[in-house]
């Protein structure tokens, strides 16, 4: 599945088929070393310490670094500098976005450049 955010209906979630603009995201630096904002239409992904969800203004919450996952080449995690969590998906909740301290198989991405 690709991460996606949609602003018109405010939709962040995951989707499984075909390629849409709405799964491009761009990453910014930050002043924190190793860590990155992730945005997509002005909005930045957040993790507040109960949901992740997209917010207007850049906040140490919304700051992620890329642990590396040793066992699967290229993939990595998103760690949420604040808390410490994942983000994580799960196909069975309608593509739900979640987080967790806990490392899962549901926490490996796959990032690409888009051309």
């Amino acid at each position: 599945g690709r991460l996606f955010y949609n602003n018109a209906r405010r939709d962040l979630g995951i989707y499984i088929g075909k390629m849409f603009d709405d799964q491009i995201w761009s990453l910014q630096d930050s002043s924190k070393p190793d860590y990155f904002k992730i945005v997509r239409e002005g909005r930045y992904l957040q993790y507040d310490g109960d949901q992740v969800k997209m917010v207007d203004v850049e906040q140490d919450t919304t700051l992620w670094s890329f642990e590396k996952v040793p066992e699967d080449k290229g993939f990595h995690r998103l760690l949420n500098m604040v808390y410490k969590v994942y983000i994580t998906y799960d196909e069975s909740c309608n593509g739900a976005v979640g987080a967790s301290a806990n490392q899962t198989e549901l926490q490996r991405w796959i990032m690409f450049k888009a051309e």
